[in-house]
């Protein structure tokens, strides 16, 4: 019966990353890529990789960011 249901959790955890672990994930692309990396990516871009977040969380991550680096800019 192997294939069908739920996915087999391996060894080492759960065989899929969780909402807050794709969150994670997302929020620590956004403070760790470039500036220029940061201005090319959009809402529906990220959304293809890290589809187990909602849009608006998405949308919030992405321009607090973007400030984050604007205020890091100025001084």
């Amino acid at each position: 019966m192997r294939g069908r249901g739920r996915p087999q959790a391996s060894r080492y955890g759960s065989a899929e990353m969780t909402g807050a672990q794709h969150k994670a994930q997302l929020t620590r692309l956004l403070y760790e890529c470039r500036p220029h990396m940061l201005d090319r990516y959009t809402v529906d871009e990220l959304l293809r990789t890290h589809s187990k977040v909602p849009r608006r969380e998405v949308e919030y991550l992405l321009t607090i960011a973007r400030q984050k680096r604007a205020g890091e800019a100025r001084g």
